[in-house]
């Protein structure tokens, strides 16, 4: 058979043989498949947790400003931390399926646009639903590091082996 007729699969990246790491370069297009996948029942999750209507109060009278949290770090640690692991498989992901997406500033701002983009329709909720869901800068603050803590957790995994 010749060797330019053969289909060709996407290269699996070797690990880096100083550190041992493996890179984030997408495997092959069956491993794709699984990332993406894998990556839409993350979003199908978030959006249940973040945006999905906890309840439905037509007759607020508060205003929107009631539930806009503006003084950063100011905010119980768990609900911070929770925030940060939430938003680690964002960081995880968006590499795999984006190779333009591997460095930490590019990480950091998708992971800020994405949780901006949450913030956004909980207000929206709050203003036409009353959900009382809060609008929280805090929320950005963990959720863009949690998506970088996930790029730095998938950039320093040990390598996979392949098993022959």
């Amino acid at each position: 058979m010749d060797a330019e007729a053969e289909p060709k699969a996407e290269a699996q990246a070797e690990p880096d043989a100083e550190t041992g790491t493996a890179s984030v370069a997408p495997g092959p297009p069956r491993s794709r498949t699984w990332v993406v996948a894998t990556f839409w029942i993350y979003v199908a999750a978030l959006a249940a947790v973040t945006v999905a209507p906890a309840g439905v109060h037509r007759g607020h009278r508060d205003s929107w400003w009631s539930v806009v949290q503006l003084v950063p770090l100011h905010v119980p640690p768990v609900s911070f931390v929770l925030n940060i692991v939430m938003f680690m498989p964002f960081g995880l992901l968006v590499p795999l399926l984006w190779s333009w997406a591997d460095g930490i500033g590019r990480v950091a701002w998708l992971s800020l646009a994405a949780s901006t983009v949450i913030e956004l329709i909980q207000l929206a909720l709050w203003l036409t639903l009353g959900n009382h869901r809060t609008v929280d800068v805090n929320d950005l603050i963990a959720n863009t590091i949690g998506g970088v803590l996930g790029l730095i957790a998938i950039r320093y995994a040990p390598a996979g082996r392949k098993v022959r």
